[in-house]
């Protein structure tokens, strides 16, 4: 589920039902915009800047956690 409050406007719900991992369903719709050539937001709901906040702020906290994933870490070193 998510909700949109936008200042101004009427709070939106959408329900999203799915067996696939939330982040993997936002990272295959942006691959496959990417892939496509697509220059904007493939969705309204999840814009670019979006999308590339939610990868700041898990990059920092991962970080901040000292949170290295398996396959990352032959990359680091």
């Amino acid at each position: 589920m998510k909700i949109i409050l936008t200042k101004g406007k009427e709070t939106k719900e959408i329900v999203v039902e799915s067996n696939e991992w939330l982040y993997g369903i936002e990272a295959d719709v942006v691959g496959d915009a990417v892939m496509a050539g697509k220059k904007q937001a493939p969705s309204p709901a999840m814009t670019w800047e979006d999308t590339m906040g939610n990868m700041k702020a898990l990059d920092m906290w991962r970080e901040s956690i000292g949170l290295v994933y398996d396959a990352l870490k032959s990359q680091r070193m």
